[in-house]
């Protein structure tokens, strides 16, 4: 069995076992690639053994793929540290936003919530994303 067969066994697995799980289905984490390792160690063909430079360069890039997701998890976090204080920024100012459904409201930013992680700017006691902010004026 070669290793693209034991990723896509293992990837599959993954995705069925937790489908509600972005994280886990986006990503493998370091014991999801030593069970695959082993998987794939259990089941080579003992004349045709996996050579030491092919496992240590299926590590190399399976750890080139963790620090990315790391880094991308950094940038998201910074994205978001980026949002709330432009957020903050708008206090006191007035906006137009262009809500989900089209219509255009305008007001003073009153306020700033945190729902699920993100900042909301509070419009007449309404939060809007702030990204759906269309203008901005100091009146």
């Amino acid at each position: 069995m070669n290793i693209a067969n034991v990723l896509t066994k293992g990837i599959s697995g993954l995705l069925k076992s937790d489908s509600t799980s972005t994280s886990t289905a986006n990503a493998l984490d370091t014991s999801n690639f030593l069970e695959l390792l082993i998987t794939q160690i259990t089941n080579q063909n003992p004349l045709e053994p996996m050579s030491n430079s092919e496992m240590v360069q299926q590590m190399a890039s399976f750890q080139t793929v963790e620090k990315l997701d790391e880094l991308n998890d950094s940038v998201g976090a910074m994205m978001i540290y980026n949002n709330l204080m432009n957020s903050i920024d708008m206090m006191g100012k007035q906006v137009s936003i262009t809500d989900s459904s089209g219509n255009t409201i305008t007001g003073k930013v009153e306020g700033i919530r945190i729902e699920s992680g993100f900042p909301k700017v509070v419009v007449n006691g309404v939060s809007y994303d702030y990204t759906d902010i269309t203008a901005v004026s100091s009146k």
